[in-house]
């Protein structure tokens, strides 16, 4: 028992040491596709909006219906 939660330990400090060196790595690459323009544009954002609304007003008509 006591080697099986060591190597679970283990392998969560291996997968934090990863997420934050994967961080330190894209951070520089997401900083450069935001200051390159690459930002959504308000008509498609809007049309974002409508599209999840749609789908929640949905989802609750059906949750409404099957009750």
């Amino acid at each position: 028992m006591v080697l099986g939660m060591v190597i679970v330990y283990i392998f969560l400090i291996v997968l934090m040491i990863f997420v934050v060196l994967s961080s330190k790595l894209f951070k520089g690459r997401a900083m450069a596709a935001t200051s390159s323009g690459m930002s959504p544009s308000s008509k498609s954002a809007d049309e974002l909006i409508a599209v999840l609304s749609a789908a929640v007003s949905s989802y609750r008509n059906r949750k409404k219906g099957s009750k």
